[in-house]
């Protein structure tokens, strides 16, 4: 697989995106190339894409989608929101309410990172026919530790693809073109991180493909704080549980368990061993394994999508204990279907005063975030254009919350060899 090709755009695309380190993995240059000239592939076990084979005829849609290099986050808002954010005080973006959630049925919420909300409404989504498919993150049959796109056409199906997954952006978008052109859905769920959502946004603005494009029909957004190089996977198998070859390697989850979730690897020899979730996440992987590009990107809360959603912590909160997802209700779409959800007993929500809290993650995003990006703007180290100028100042005083922790940072499960 090559980079190089004779076409403008797919040059633009390469020369000031990816070569540029401004890709995000999402795939979407991948999902709607009409003539299907791009794949995703795996660098360092980070999904990036490449030209298959020359014959780009110039249409320019994957630089104009491509969320890598330009978010206009204002124009956005307005067109799919209804109103742009006053960018001094609206921290956390356009939203009509917001609650703390969980999903009605039992089994889905303890099969989710965080309350399960995020599984229940794509499921209720496919149940009343509002959308025919759901794109969802989940892992590469062939190469168990890589994340990938997966469509889901099924409710009972989507437990199966729960939970976070931390080694490496999934390429969600990439699967678009299949699920529409060759599996003939027409009403799609998507949901992502923000730049999955930044991406689906400016497809369905731009409205080419207008059959991909019109395909979507509910945008879920999860908070993130950062994604992590996959690198650091393969040093947290290493280093935490002395796996030192991924062959050897048959499922990985970053959430596995009771909430609020530990890192778990099963090996083809039977062995399965735990880490614990602060450990690996705070010590290991928002250390020193954060995407560069995470680094630099100002949405934390999915700022653009119907219904964003994340984890709800809280000091009182027990490992082990049921957990809670926050809701961030962003449009008059997602208003009306998380209503219709509730009224159903899919969730269960509970309305919240965001002046009480919160979402944690805030302090990067919020805070550092736009000081980094402006100090490698400063120093021409290519950075995305937001269409806006955040502050940096200190936020107000508030409590800090350690997410709990579990019996210990490692713990071996079962090892047969050692049986």
């Amino acid at each position: 697989m090559g980079r190089k090709t004779a076409k403008a755009d797919v040059t633009t695309l390469m020369e000031t995106v990816v070569d540029k380190g401004l890709c995000t993995g999402c795939g979407l240059c991948v999902g709607v190339c009409p003539k299907k000239l791009l794949a995703m592939d795996w660098v360092q076990g980070d999904g990036e894409p490449v030209f298959l084979r020359p014959g780009c005829d110039g249409c320019g849609i994957c630089v104009a989608v491509c969320p890598g290099k330009e978010i206009p986050l204002l124009d956005l808002e307005q067109a799919f929101l209804g109103k742009r954010r006053d960018p001094e005080r609206d921290e956390i973006g356009v939203y009509r309410s917001v609650y703390k959630a969980c999903a009605g049925n039992d089994a889905i919420r303890r099969a989710g990172a965080s309350g399960g909300v995020a599984t229940a409404l794509l499921a209720h989504a496919l149940d009343t026919g509002m959308i025919d498919g759901a794109l969802v993150a989940g892992f590469n049959a062939e190469k168990p530790c890589l994340a990938e796109g997966r469509i889901v056409t099924d409710s009972r199906e989507l437990p199966r693809y729960a939970r976070s997954k931390y080694g490496g952006n999934p390429p969600v978008n990439a699967v678009l073109s299949e699920a529409v052109l060759e599996k003939g859905l027409s009403r799609l769920g998507l949901i992502g991180c923000p730049c999955h959502v930044h991406g689906a946004r400016k497809l369905q603005r731009l409205g080419r493909p207008r059959k991909i494009a019109d395909s979507i029909q509910l945008v879920l957004g999860l908070f993130c704080v950062s994604q992590f190089h996959f690198e650091g996977t393969r040093h947290l198998l290493a280093e935490y549980c002395d796996i030192r070859s991924l062959d050897s390697v048959e499922a990985i989850d970053y959430r596995w368990g009771a909430w609020p979730g530990r890192f778990c690897v099963k090996t083809k020899d039977g062995t399965e061993m735990l880490v614990d979730r602060h450990e690996y996440v705070y010590h290991h992987l928002f250390s020193s394994w954060q995407r560069d590009r995470c680094m630099v990107c100002l949405d934390h809360c999915a700022e653009l999508a119907d219904i964003a959603l994340g984890d709800f912590w809280d000091s009182a909160m027990k490992p082990g204990d049921p957990g809670w997802t926050w809701v961030i209700v962003r449009s008059e779409r997602g208003e009306k279907f998380f209503e219709d959800a509730r009224c159903a007993g899919t969730v269960v929500a509970q309305p919240f005063d965001l002046k009480d809290k919160t979402p944690s993650g805030t302090q990067l995003k919020k805070r550092r975030n736009p000081f980094l990006h402006q100090r490698r703007k400063r120093y021409g180290i290519p950075v995305p254009d937001f269409g806006v100028v955040l502050k940096h100042e200190p936020g107000p005083a508030k409590p800090v919350h350690r997410a709990p922790a579990f019996d210990g940072p490692v713990v071996v499960v079962n090892n047969p060899a050692k049986s």
